[in-house]
């Protein structure tokens, strides 16, 4: 990793280093926030999986299926509030409980039975360490201030989430191979979307901070703060 960030090409003009700084500030922001979401979806679904009581209570229980369902429906519907009511209080809070009605729904989606359940927990694992990658990968390259990339990156989190499925099938595999190899091909799926969604939005970004000029003066800041840290 840090062969990468440091053979990256040297930038030499203050605007556009600082809106690199910006794009790896916004990817930092945005694979964090998606690692957070996931580190306690894994959480939930570990208890889930390690508990069978609570296993039988998602699925055999009114209550349990009541609040499977209703944590789906308001994942679902959180985003759409808070985009419709984005300027009423306490309404634009509402994403702020995004993660977990997320970890809930995918949490209790361990608890199924015949393997699913384990498969389940090891795709979630798997996507968990994708987006942690890129997390720690990002703030890596905004310290280092090294050109905007999602290449090498993405590459790294792809044998990385390789040899830990390979080894997870070797010495502990949590279901059959025939089962759990449609969960590495959904965290694939995945890792391919998550590259897709983060290099739209920080190009969008990076767009509107073209066409609209010179970079704000806080985005100089940021980027004169990063710059003596580095050089420190």
């Amino acid at each position: 990793m840090s062969n990468d960030l440091e053979s990256s090409t040297p930038l030499v003009n203050d605007d556009e280093a600082t809106i690199s700084t910006v794009e790896w500030l916004m990817t930092f922001i945005f694979y964090g926030v998606v690692s957070f979401k996931f580190l306690v979806a894994v959480i939930v679904g570990a208890v889930v999986v390690s508990h069978s009581e609570i296993s039988h209570f998602a699925l055999h229980t009114q209550a349990g299926l009541a609040i499977y369902i209703t944590s789906i429906v308001l994942w679902f519907l959180t985003p759409c509030c808070a985009t419709c009511f984005r300027n009423c209080f306490p309404c634009n809070c509402l994403p702020l409980l995004s993660p977990v009605f997320f970890a809930i729904a995918l949490g209790f989606s361990c608890s199924y039975s015949n393997g699913r359940g384990k498969t389940v927990l090891e795709a979630l694992i798997l996507v968990t360490v994708v987006t942690v990658s890129l997390t720690i990968y990002s703030l890596g390259a905004m310290i280092k201030r090294a050109n905007f990339n999602l290449h090498p990156p993405f590459i790294l989190t792809f044998f990385l989430i390789l040899c830990i499925y390979v080894s997870i099938q070797i010495f502990n595999p949590f279901a059959k191979l025939s089962t759990s190899i449609w969960g590495f091909v959904a965290v694939l799926l995945f890792w391919a979307n998550a590259y897709c969604i983060g290099y739209k939005t920080v190009k969008l970004f990076d767009s509107i901070m073209r066409d609209s000029g010179a970079p704000s003066p806080v985005f100089d800041r940021l980027h004169s703060t990063l710059t003596g840290t580095s050089s420190s």
